[in-house]
């Protein structure tokens, strides 16, 4: 995974040196699994003991970036980021992913929480990755809203009715991992922002899943 999308020289050599780190990490993954395979049971033990600290220590983080810490964040920056990690993934299931924008889309800047949006935008990709019949994930962004479509199934009806109708959702899969729509209204809610799901059909009369956010 190589994480990009900031000209910004000191955030470019912040991000070299993460994914150089990053890599490290993946090798002493790979080590570990080779360990195990070999059943050196001493050195399973020291290399779990270290990943086991490093995975506690990496959970804190994330958790105290997707609190109530809010930045300015450029929007285009972020939906391009979560498109080239999803492309640099290696993944069988690919899909294509366009990122769509109209006149000064690209300097939208919203304060926001910028690692909480990131994770949404990484749920509704990863669930269009994972839908089985999706090739193509659509992203619109514009000064006013950005939407997602996918060339799927579409949502449930159920879900459909109980999103508009502001009810829960137990349930968020649509043939994939789960968008956690829940979460993702709640966030949209405290921006003062609108959200609505929909159904659209296509020209060769496939249903698609509509992910419509208004600033």
């Amino acid at each position: 995974m190589v994480i990009s999308g900031n000209n910004n020289e000191a955030f470019q050599t912040l991000m070299h040196d993460f994914n150089n780190c990053l890599h490290q990490l993946y090798m002493a993954i790979d080590a570990l699994d080779l360990a195990i395979k070999k059943g050196y049971q001493e050195t399973i033990t020291k290399m779990m003991s270290i990943l086991i600290r490093v995975k506690k220590r990496t959970q804190e983080i994330i958790e105290n970036a997707l609190k109530d810490h809010k930045t300015n964040t450029n929007l285009y920056s972020l939906l391009l980021t979560s498109k080239e990690n999803y492309q640099n993934r290696n993944t069988t299931n690919k899909i294509n992913i366009e990122l769509h924008t109209y006149k000064d889309s690209i300097n939208v800047s919203k304060v926001i929480n910028t690692g909480r949006f990131l994770l949404f935008v990484e749920n509704i990709i990863k669930n269009a990755s994972e839908a089985p019949k999706v090739t193509q994930l659509d992203i619109y962004l514009s000064e006013k809203g950005v939407a997602f479509i996918d060339n799927g199934d579409g949502f449930p009806q159920s879900v459909l009715d109980n999103f508009n109708q502001q009810k829960d959702i137990t349930s968020t899969k649509t043939n994939g991992h789960g968008i956690g729509l829940n979460s993702l209204r709640n966030f949209c809610k405290e921006n003062n922002w609108n959200i609505t799901l929909k159904n659209i059909h296509s020209s060769d009369n496939l249903k698609q899943a509509v992910i419509q956010i208004n600033f």
